[in-house]
């Protein structure tokens, strides 16, 4: 196998001094764990600059620096073929890995670097906004023209949506006020439903694919339909067939049964639920009137809906001390715009673990190019059935690491979890 070799290294925006030192680095593209990417880098430094940095984290004030990768070769005279990967990125963490001893030359330490504007708008909440008459996706969008307008040219907007899932419910007052800004999408996504499916928000400085032309990729994808994703394949490229390997299978299940309950009422979560009984100070939780609802009569006016109710056994009193029947009889179903639309929701889950999505599979593919894999994309990982596209990533690590400690380049591997749909 033909690997290809990479030089990696940081350049301090104050002294422009370069430093190549560097055992490995790993960016991390974890959007169900993080909502943004960083890196990991372990590096041998001088042991007055380790001091300088760990001053300033200390002064909250995150020392600058270029982080570069170059293709290099590797023949009779050690070259340079392209410079692949040019950033800026911001220290936020640094730790030593050995004794700090001032007579060392060099001493190896780990830093993390994150992207300095995804850094300031994880500690900064300037995006309180109150919209009115808006869909959870006009949401997003509106959110995007501010980070555009306050930013400049540096997002990349990269929605890869199924339309025919959108949520058209026009809410009248969208509240946006949390934490910081980093969180706004994903706010939004969790509380008001843009899309009937499963979809993520992800902020990603990694990604290298040719139609990202921007510092950062803002990737906002909805699983729902495999059809819309752009299909890659493999089997034209033989680095990846050969360093590919398959490590793990994790099965779907549904270890509560919420979708597979006989005779289950559902219960809504919604802004117009009204408690019939007031809450005493002996009781425990209030009495709430439940039904049992058939999807196909379900009203979906704004009007306050007129239904015959049944107190539920479910809840109790502390007076009443009785024993509480099995949770599987019931499901209680969040609702922020709707009945009708939680139901859609609800029998769209219901679907995919049944009926499009198989399993998710890790893989590892070792001595590969770092921009073949990316979010969004649809892959033919059956070696024995290449024109099936079956396979989408959900997790991506990309790592540069050395052979031996006394070369100066690293080779590529990349570990990732692939989310398998059903044939």
């Amino acid at each position: 196998m033909s690997f290809i070799n990479y030089e990696i290294g940081i350049e301090s925006t104050e002294t422009k001094k370069f430093i190549n030192d560097i055992s490995f680095c790993c960016f991390f593209r974890t959007p169900i764990f993080k909502q943004a990417s960083y890196c990991v880098l372990k590096i041998n430094i001088p042991v007055i600059l380790i001091q300088q940095i760990q001053n300033d984290i200390n002064n909250n004030k995150h020392p600058k620096f270029n982080l570069s990768i170059y293709m290099v070769k590797r023949d009779e005279e050690y070259k340079r073929i392209k410079q692949l990967y040019y950033k800026n990125f911001c220290v936020v963490n640094l730790k030593v890995e050995e004794t700090l001893l001032l007579e060392k030359k060099n001493v190896s330490c780990r830093l993390l670097l994150v992207n300095p504007i995804l850094y300031y708008m994880a500690n900064t909440n300037t995006y309180n906004k109150i919209l009115n008459n808006k869909t959870a996706y006009q949401s997003i969008q509106e959110y995007e023209k501010f980070i555009k307008n306050t930013y400049g040219n540096t997002f990349f907007i990269n929605h890869i949506i199924d339309k025919r899932n959108i949520n058209n419910f026009i809410y009248e007052q969208i509240l946006i006020k949390i934490q910081n800004d980093l969180n706004v999408p994903t706010q939004i996504i969790n509380t008001y439903k843009p899309f009937h499916s499963y979809n993520y928000y992800f902020f990603d400085d990694f990604n290298l694919s040719e139609e990202c032309n921007k510092d950062i990729s803002c990737t906002y994808l909805n699983l729902s339909n495999r059809q819309i994703l752009q299909q890659f394949d493999i089997s034209k490229n033989g680095e990846i067939i050969q360093g590919l390997r398959r490590f793990e299978e994790i099965k779907f299940c549904d270890q509560d049964y919420t979708f597979n309950k006989e005779s289950q009422s559902i219960n809504f979560n919604e802004y117009r639920m009204i408690y019939k009984n007031k809450k005493s100070i002996q009781s425990k939780v209030p009495k709430q009137d439940t039904q049992k609802i058939d999807e196909n009569q379900l009203d979906i006016s704004e009007e306050p809906r007129k239904i015959k109710t049944t107190k539920s056994s479910s809840l109790y009193t502390a007076k009443d001390k009785k024993t509480i029947p099995q949770s599987s009889q019931f499901t209680t179903l969040y609702s922020p715009d709707n009945p009708k639309n939680s139901m859609i929701r609800f029998n769209e889950a219901k679907k995919f673990l049944n009926e499009i999505f198989e399993n998710i599979i890790v893989y590892e593919c070792n001595g590969c190019m770092p921009d073949w894999l990316q979010f969004g994309k649809l892959y033919n990982l059956e070696i024995d059935d290449v024109n099936s596209y079956l396979y989408t990533p959900l997790n991506i690590i990309n790592i540069f690491q050395r052979k031996t400690k006394k070369e100066i380049y690293q080779s590529h591997l990349i570990k990732f979890s692939m989310l398998k749909y059903k044939v």
